[in-house]
């Protein structure tokens, strides 16, 4: 739980604590009182135990920034980590819109079709 809500000064931002750590505890299979912060910046200690190559350093970043343990560290709203993690996301490869539908409709597999009476 993160500081200010434990002293009872929960803040929009705190969700995003709790996010965060349910996002570390799928990642590592760890569940987030089982791991240590490190004593003096007391942020998570975390990262070693993802398995090699299971996430990229920018998803690792974004948990780590959502989990920091003062308030004024993590993203300001829901809004802005989501629009963190959009970056994310691989962009789709666009069509050429007037070839897509021009030559679409012509693409498509044809049978032919021999006249009954051909025989």
């Amino acid at each position: 739980m993160p500081e200010e809500q434990v002293q009872g000064y929960p803040q929009i931002n705190s969700d995003l604590y709790a996010l965060g750590m349910v996002m570390i505890q799928i990642l590592t299979g760890i569940p987030p009182q089982n791991l240590r912060s490190i004593s003096i910046s007391q942020e998570w200690d975390w990262q070693r135990y993802i398995p090699p190559g299971l996430i990229n350093l920018p998803l690792i970043s974004i948990v780590d920034r959502m989990v920091q343990p003062l308030a004024q560290n993590r993203y300001p709203t829901a809004q802005a980590a989501l629009d963190e993690l959009e970056t994310l996301r691989p962009q789709a490869r666009r069509r050429d819109r007037l070839r897509y539908w021009t030559t679409k409709p012509f693409s498509r597999r044809r049978q032919t079709i021999e006249p009954a009476f051909a025989h």
